[in-house]
């Protein structure tokens, strides 16, 4: 595997706007000894001051014989080796020319590299190690000025065949068909064409041109070609649903908008290429909302006309709000009731401080407020409940923060409190957090953290279990300061934890446990057990006081498992008390010890009869816990 790596001299630590990297070739079958060309280029960013990526290929199927950097950056140590045997250098160190050229750009060319394909088979060409940073500095922890990260990513590898030079099938530059003539007629129809079409601003000018384009396709292209030219169409079409914002003053305010005729026409465009690509069987999907890109550092509110909302409503698109740090995704039904009202929204990121509650420490790491307001003849009315969930989704930046401990947030302002989210999505690779919400407030990212008096002697293992999960609130203590690790657990204890693992929702009282009350501060997590069919009782109790012996919880948990999970092959391996194993809990107790959930007590022991302790659950909790996050 071959790499060619761009990069910057500075390590910056946190986030700018957003882009997507994207690679493009000039073919997509090559003979061998023939050469191609890849562009390197980055779709809808703002303010690209340096970059770096990794051009990954096979250096056994193809050969870097030249590259072309953009005349917008300059290359540190710019060489060309197509006229030596010298191997092309591995690191290009890329910084903009032009300082203030800060400006959105939809496609930014960054470079073109020639590769030459040296044997027959099928290979990839992928960009990794995205990383680009904006002019804008701050002062990181360590109290030096860093340079702001464009959190990066990165389109689909290219698929290339390279076939032998004797074979009538392949080519250079233009695809051919088997008779060795131009497969993409006339002319105006090759992939180079259609590059310099989908690189236009002008939507409905592309677009117009892009249907002539499609119109003009032979019906003898491979499946490969298909693809590439499907890609091509697909990213063009949500392009054109990326609309452009800017600033307006109404009633002596400051907002942020669209254009309604920009709006129609970037519909129009994508109807016109869906009528095209479908008459030659190019099955587009398209995406089904419109996208506006707002700026963190102008933070007015944003407001959807009643005419574009109806435009909206006819093309059935709803509405994405995206900054660099927040992204809304609205069903138009959410916003759109009558034909006269107006709708803004406002989305603002807030400072906030840490705080010290029933000793556990909250300590943000973003805040934002959200607010939807309808404007209509009467004024303005808050929009308090949503109809349809809106999708939240909100990026983080670490700033030293333990990921393990994070969660998503939402200020109860009757209390004056944060609650935990349960069902918020950690997407820890991005920084994120993504979240089905019915109503604004704010709403954050906090780590959280609980300090208990009594886990010095605990094993640190089960420390480190009973920290993570009293920060994901599966587990709590005795009281402020206790968590009693050696205190036995309780079958509505262990029934408690494993729902707020598996997040199921507390289910209402069924009455079918008699010594399940209701009203108590477990049935509803016992309910929603038992509605999974995780928890039997013996048919008329379920002996919620009672202690929880280990075979029954490994027999519950597996239970759990199977429902979301393949269950895997009992281990082999027994342990030295297998015969004091009940047959009922046998197969989960082996297949738990597949998973890892459990290792023994010690001297090849797993203790079936055993009651299990808190910090023994706990442990057990977390294992289960890092087995279902992605």
């Amino acid at each position: 595997m071959c790499c060619i790596i761009l990069s910057v001299l500075l390590v910056p630590v946190t986030y700018a706007n957003s882009a997507t990297a994207t690679l493009s070739s000039s073919v997509t079958t090559l003979k061998v000894g023939e050469s191609m060309t890849v562009q390197v280029s980055l779709q809808d960013v703002a303010d690209v001051y340096g970059i770096q990526f990794e051009l990954a290929f096979d250096s056994n199927m193809l050969k870097l014989i030249s590259k072309k950097v953009s005349a917008g950056y300059s290359d540190f140590r710019d060489k060309d080796t197509s006229d030596s045997d010298a191997p092309m250098p591995t690191l290009y160190p890329m910084t903009r020319v032009n300082m203030g050229d800060k400006g959105f750009k939809r496609h930014l060319h960054l470079a073109e590299f020639t590769l030459e394909a040296q044997e027959e088979g099928s290979t990839t060409i992928g960009l990794s190690q995205l990383k680009a940073v904006s002019t804008e500095t701050f002062v990181n922890d360590s109290g030096r000025n860093d340079l702001r990260v464009i959190p990066m990513e990165s389109g689909a590898p290219i698929q290339i065949t390279l076939v032998s030079n004797g074979n009538p099938s392949g080519g250079s530059g233009n695809p051919v068909g088997e008779q060795g003539s131009s497969a993409l007629k006339p002319e105006s129809s090759s992939l180079e064409a259609l590059k310099e079409i989908l690189n236009q601003l002008d939507a409905l000018k592309a677009a117009k041109q892009l249907t002539s384009w499609i119109e003009a396709l032979e019906t003898q292209l491979t499946s490969s070609q298909m693809e590439e030219i499907k890609q091509m169409v697909t990213h063009s079409m949500n392009r054109f649903l990326d609309i452009p914002v800017h600033t307006t003053v109404k009633n002596q305010q400051t907002l942020l908008t669209i254009d309604t005729d920009t709006l129609k026409s970037s519909i129009q465009s994508v109807l016109l290429l869906q009528s095209a690509a479908s008459k030659k069987d190019l099955h587009i999907e398209v995406q089904t909302f419109i996208q506006m890109t707002l700026k963190d550092s102008d933070q007015h509110p944003f407001l959807l006309t009643a005419e574009a909302l109806q435009v909206l409503a006819d093309a059935k698109l709803d509405v994405k709000l995206k900054s660099s740090g927040a992204v809304l995704l609205f069903p138009l039904k959410t916003l759109h009731k009558d034909k006269s009202s107006d709708i803004l929204t406002t989305i603002i990121r807030k400072d906030a401080e840490d705080k010290t509650q029933n000793s556990a420490t909250y300590r943000p790491a973003v805040v934002y407020e959200l607010k939807v307001e309808r404007i209509g003849t009467d004024g303005k009315e808050v929009i308090s409940t949503f109809e349809e969930k809106v999708v939240l989704t909100i990026a983080y930046e670490t700033k030293g923060l333990n990921k393990e401990k994070l969660g998503m947030y939402y200020l109860n302002e009757e209390k004056g409190e944060w609650e935990f989210l349960r069902d918020g999505r950690h997407d820890s690779l991005q920084n994120t957090f993504t979240m089905d919400v019915l109503h604004f407030s704010q709403y954050a990212v906090i780590e959280f953290s609980k300090d208990y008096a009594d886990l010095s002697d605990t094993y640190a293992e089960a420390a480190h279990a009973i920290d993570v999960l009293s920060a994901r609130h599966v587990v709590q203590g005795m009281g402020d300061i206790h968590y009693v690790p050696s205190k036995s657990m309780t079958r509505a204890e262990f029934t408690t934890m494993l729902a707020k693992v598996f997040r199921w929702k507390e289910a209402a009282h069924t009455n079918v446990f008699t010594d399940v009350p209701k009203g108590g501060w477990y049935t509803g997590y016992v309910e929603a057990a038992l509605k999974a069919g995780v928890v039997q009782g013996d048919g008329e109790k379920f002996a919620p006081d009672e202690q929880i012996t280990r075979e029954q919880m490994l027999t519950m948990l597996m239970r759990a498992y199977a429902k979301v999970e393949a269950l895997p092959e009992a281990s082999s391996e027994t342990f030295a008390d297998d015969l004091q194993i009940s047959d009922w809990a046998k197969s989960s107790i082996y297949q738990a010890k597949t998973l890892g959930f459990i290792s023994g007590v010690g001297n090849n022991l797993v203790a079936p009869v055993q009651d299990t302790t808190r910090a023994d659950m706990a442990v057990l909790m977390f294992n289960l816990l890092k087995r279902l996050e992605p």
